[in-house]
Parts: structure tokens; sequence; C-alpha cells
């Protein structure tokens, strides 16, 4: 009889312990609390914080930052690039290769009120430049197509002497060049009846240039067939026939 009391308490030690060992075993619950929201300062920089088991990895959207201390608490710094508020998600876990102790959250980090303040100033600047810039490209394309129609305007009152007038432009409705084809005749003309006609289209194109604010484009007076007759000089402040 005493034997069989003597086996059972043997027993009941050993599944005592055995239960106990089982417990010690078993992985604590992974906790992880922290704030929903942080606020980076002036050069975009956040400290995120919270608390999770002791010497837990933490991670934001799968990258690691830091580990947790004895106590279970993180800290790490975060860097928002850009004005905008960005969503994380923030994870604690065991170990990387102790996928289920993993636990998550998602948190924001927000720029804080002065960096939104010159974000808008900036997006407002920006805006208003494109309403100027697109406000002078439509006057530049307008002046450029009533210098054309102003000088085309010409050819009806020469005679038929001018047969047609090509404005070559630069970038940004900016005429360069300014070429009078007239008819054959001005080839044989005199000297005094070609530079009578050179000085006047000049004064032409330099009255137009003068109204509609532009530097004085190189002009030429050619004949039907190509042949140049006269064109300005180097700096653009007479004609020059040819010899």
């Amino acid at each position: 009889m005493k034997m069989k009391k003597y086996w059972v308490f043997v027993l009941g030690v050993l599944l005592a312990f055995g239960l106990t060992g089982c417990a010690s075993q078993k992985t604590a619950k992974t906790a992880l609390s922290s704030k929903d929201a942080f606020t980076a300062n002036q050069y975009g920089m956040a400290t995120i914080t919270g608390k999770t088991n002791p010497n837990y990895i933490i991670q934001a959207d799968g990258t690691q930052k830091t580990t947790a201390d004895s106590k279970g608490k993180f800290t790490f710094q975060y860097i928002l690039v850009g004005s905008s508020k960005k969503k994380l998600t923030l994870s604690a876990i065991k170990s990387v290769t102790s996928k289920s102790t993993k636990k998550s959250k998602t948190i924001y980090v927000e720029p804080n009120a002065k960096t939104k303040q010159q974000a808008e100033s900036s997006r407002a600047a920006s805006e208003s430049e494109k309403a100027v810039s697109k406000h002078d490209e439509s006057a530049l394309a307008d002046n450029y197509t009533a210098f054309q129609t102003e000088l085309t305007d010409t050819i009806s009152g020469s005679d038929g002497t001018l047969k047609d007038i090509k404005v070559a432009a630069i970038k940004d409705n900016v005429p360069n060049s300014v070429t009078f084809i007239l008819d054959d005749s001005i080839y044989t003309a005199s000297k005094s009846d070609q530079d009578m006609v050179a000085r006047s289209s000049y004064s032409a194109v330099k009255r137009l240039s003068n109204k509609y604010g532009y530097d004085m484009p190189i002009v030429y007076i050619k004949d039907e067939s190509g042949d140049t007759i006269a064109k300005t000089n180097f700096m653009h402040t007479k004609m020059n026939l040819k010899d």
C-alpha cells in the first residue's frame, strides 16, 4: 500500500514538472502600442515611440528600425519626404524567422504646420507663375501674328513689286529674320532704286519691331529667284546692297 502511494506521488511530481515546463516554453503574446499619428519637425524628422515585448524587433513597412529595450520600450527616427502625410505599417516581432509572433498596426507621419504652409505657398507661387507664363505666351503669339499681318499689308501698297514676305522666328514667337521677295526687275534696277527699296523695307521692319518690343531682326531683300539684293549689316543698323 505504501509502495502504491509512493508511485502516485512520483507521477504527480513528474506531471507537475511537465506542465510547468510546457508553460515556461509557451511564447508570450505579442503586444504593440503607440500613438496613431506622429508629427515631423521642420526638417522632416519624426520620433516614433511605443511599447512592445522586451527585446522585440521593430519594423516600419517591413524594414527593421530598432529593437525594444528590456522593458519593451522603443524609439526611432523617421524622415518624412515631401509635404504629404505618410502611412506606415509598424510591426513588432520576436525575430525575423518567428512570423507567428508578429503584430502590426497602422500609424501616420504628418508634416508640421510650417512645412505645410511653405508647401502651400510654393504651390500657389508655382500656379501663379504658370498662369503668368501662359498669359505671356499668349501675348507673344498675338504680337507675332500682328507683326506678320502688318508686314504683309505692305504688299498691297507695293504696286506689285513686293511678291512675298517671309518671317523666320526663334523660340517664343520672336522674329529672327524678315525676307522681302521682290519682282525680278529689282535685280536689274539701278543702285539708287535698290537702295530706296532696301531702306524702305528696313524702316517698315524697324517700326514694327519697336512697336511690338522686338530686337531688330535680320532683313533680307531678294528677287524671285532667291538672289540676295541687300541685307542688314552685322549690328542690324542699316541695309547694305550686294556688290
